[in-house]
């Protein structure tokens, strides 16, 4: 699979979670964070040409946040977005955990 095709996969599990969102919307402020969250990495992956480490970053810092909001925040998502966001956490730590590269302060002993 390309990058394209990779790019693509993650544009369409992300925008699956997006619809169903949208549908079932709230107007509690973790609706928003949530939703700006959607828009900005929907954007970001948009203009991807490549996926690189930058890329899997993005992807990451997206799913911890919505993460937070999805398990200790007031927002609840209804069945269908739930079961959307399921299908993106497979995604996720099927094909971006294994690609990542995180780079940090290590000790040698």
């Amino acid at each position: 699979m390309g990058a394209g095709d990779f790019i693509q996969e993650a544009l369409l599990t992300i925008q699956a979670i997006e619809d169903s969102f949208l549908a079932y919307s709230q107007t509690i402020p973790d609706a928003v964070r949530f939703q700006e969250n959607l828009d900005y990495i929907l954007r970001y992956l948009k203009e991807v040409e490549r996926v690189d480490n930058r890329v899997l970053m993005e992807l990451e810092k997206f799913y911890q946040r919505a993460s937070f909001l999805i398990g200790l925040s007031a927002l609840h998502l209804d069945e269908a977005t739930f079961q959307a966001w399921r299908v993106y956490d497979r995604f996720h730590y099927d094909r971006v955990k294994s690609q990542l590269q995180v780079y940090g302060p290590t000790v040698v002993l």
